[in-house]
């Protein structure tokens, strides 16, 4: 048997195997008319093993659409010399890891030579969905002045169901954690992509690119009857959190007790503040946006950058 676990000398931690199949169909239909507008669509559907039968075909579309309107329009200007807009919407289905369905037993070695089995530690899932994406963007390529300056500029709205994940369960349910479909999350932004060639010459060109990037990010819809879902923790006493309202994997922890005008409440015999006996929200570890600006400097075949 073609496994690390059966030989005679090991020096590993984990061996370990999965199938899993998938066998899908899949269509891509693009028009286009004179060269400045097109219209593309796709169509796919899959049927993936790590899925119940009832749920095992999920199917996903696309259509998106563009249209060069300095083309269309005839501009011809020594201000804009290329335009560009474009439309598109998409759904994206995701199936589940191997092996997330079924409770299976571990045989485990005989103790005292009574031989034994376990179940696992975390609970599957026999009625699992699949998991999908669907997103809008609206954007646009722009060039200036013949390429000294180019734009491309676009908005986004990107929204995931039924998202399948590993969750903590209390450990009254005789299990730790458990693999579910365990709620939706929203994200929303721009992006923003600038070019900017100050200097263009025979032998000398100077480009700055900067690039440009915000996303609003929330959590918008958890599993029934649960308020909220921890996550991996990071350190002690604080952990990340999924909670309907609020950023993915936003930050709880323990906080000092205050009083109502917001003063720190102090132990009078031992002088140490007092812990609050709550956990609450202490911070947001998704950035508010994020910027790159790159200068690239050429001379006869050299570059630095």
């Amino acid at each position: 048997i073609h496994t690390l676990g059966n030989t005679s000398q090991q020096h590993f931690t984990q061996d370990f195997y999965s199938r899993q199949r998938i066998v899908g169909v899949f269509g891509d239909v693009t028009l286009g008319y004179k060269n400045y507008a097109f219209i593309n669509g796709t169509l796919r559907n899959d049927w993936s093993s790590t899925l119940p039968v009832e749920n095992r075909s999920y199917l996903y579309p696309s259509v998106s659409g563009s249209l060069v309107f300095t083309d269309a329009l005839g501009i011809k200007s020594d201000i804009m010399d290329y335009g560009k807009v474009r439309i598109g919407w998409a759904k994206v289905g995701r199936d589940a890891a191997p092996y997330s369905l079924e409770d299976v037993y571990t045989i485990n070695p005989n103790f005292l030579g009574i031989p034994s089995a376990t179940l696992p530690s975390t609970a599957n899932s026999p009625d699992l969905k699949p998991e999908f994406t669907t997103e809008l963007e609206i954007g646009g390529q722009f060039s200036f002045f013949k390429r000294l300056v180019e734009l491309d500029v676009a908005w986004y709205d990107r929204n995931s169901t039924n998202l399948i994940a590993i969750i903590t369960t209390p450990a009254s349910s005789g299990y730790g954690a458990k693999v579910t479909n365990f709620g939706a999350i929203s994200n929303q932004g721009v992006e923003i992509d600038l070019i900017v060639r100050p200097i263009r010459t025979k032998d000398f060109n100077w480009d700055i690119h900067g690039v440009f990037t915000k996303n609003n990010n929330e959590v918008t819809e958890l599993t029934s009857g649960v308020e909220r879902i921890q996550a991996a923790g990071i350190i002690a006493g604080i952990n990340p959190y999924f909670e309907p309202g609020m950023p993915y994997g936003y930050l709880r922890g323990t906080v000092s007790a205050r009083d109502d005008q917001g003063n720190l409440l102090i132990d009078p015999v031992t002088g140490w503040i007092i812990q609050a006996d709550n956990e609450a929200f202490i911070g947001d570890p998704n950035p508010e946006f994020k910027l790159g600006i790159t200068n690239t400097l050429s001379y006869k075949g050299f570059q630095l950058t």
